[in-house]
């Protein structure tokens, strides 16, 4: 009576370099058939692993290996793929999306006469604190998008009234979205702007977020003064 031979399979994903490249080859080496997950088709790679793990395994196994495609290179190829939910970059635009709904929520729950509050005279109004986001909004975004700042020659602090402060404020968000949408892990990321300058596109995107947790306390204070819970402590829907 014949043994019947029971197969072994295994599903590595990021196998195109790195551990799961490793991992893939050492699976295969131990007999596996092996399902190989990468995010794109990256051509010579099942003969790759092959000719690494025969060359190492005295090419004594049979080896059996599939490309899985992602989902966004197979259903949408004319449009640019999804950033990952995963990694530095996904981190920062995590924090991004987080304090941009603050922002963008604290403008519209503070009162028309409420932009031209401030605590003391030493102080920015909070219409000014707005403007004053949405000015750095356009310079570190234009920088992170490697375009110059489009709002340049405006002053989102000199508004006056509710509505003009919440349309600015907005579109600088939806302005910050895009680039930090495209936002990959990759060595662009993390050189040097400039050959003579030390900051990042990194490092822009995370001194955004942190500017905007920053002044975040500041609009925090000005609505509590108003009697106005701030949209981090309003209960959640």
């Amino acid at each position: 009576m014949a043994t019947e031979t029971k197969r072994k399979f295994a599903v590595v994903t990021g196998a195109s370099s790195g551990i799961g490249f490793e991992l893939a080859r050492q699976c295969v080496e131990h007999d596996f058939d092996v399902l190989i997950c990468a995010e794109d088709s990256q051509p010579g790679l099942i003969d790759r692993i092959r000719w690494v793990s025969s060359k190492e395994a005295a090419m004594k196994q049979t080896i059996s290996l599939a490309v899985l495609l992602t989902i966004g290179s197979t259903v949408l190829p004319a449009q640019a793929q999804p950033a990952s939910d995963s990694g530095y970059a996904a981190t920062v635009r995590s924090r991004w999306n987080a304090i941009k709904r603050n922002i963008a929520g604290s403008a519209q729950a503070m009162p028309e006469a409420g932009f031209a509050f401030r605590p003391t005279p030493e102080v920015r109004t909070f219409g000014q604190l707005i403007g004053h986001l949405a000015n750095e909004h356009y310079i570190f975004c234009s920088e992170m998008k490697g375009e110059k700042n489009p709002q340049e020659a405006v002053d989102f602090e000199k508004k006056t009234t509710k509505a003009e402060f919440v349309k600015d404020i907005n579109d600088s968000i939806a302005y910050c979205d895009a680039a930090y949408g495209a936002m990959k892990d990759d060595a662009k990321l993390l050189a040097p702007i400039a050959p003579n300058r030390r900051d990042t596109l990194f490092s822009s995107a995370l001194l955004n977020v942190t500017h905007d947790s920053e002044h975040y306390g500041n609009l925090v204070t000005y609505l509590r003064l108003k009697g106005i819970v701030p949209p981090s402590s309003q209960p959640s829907r």
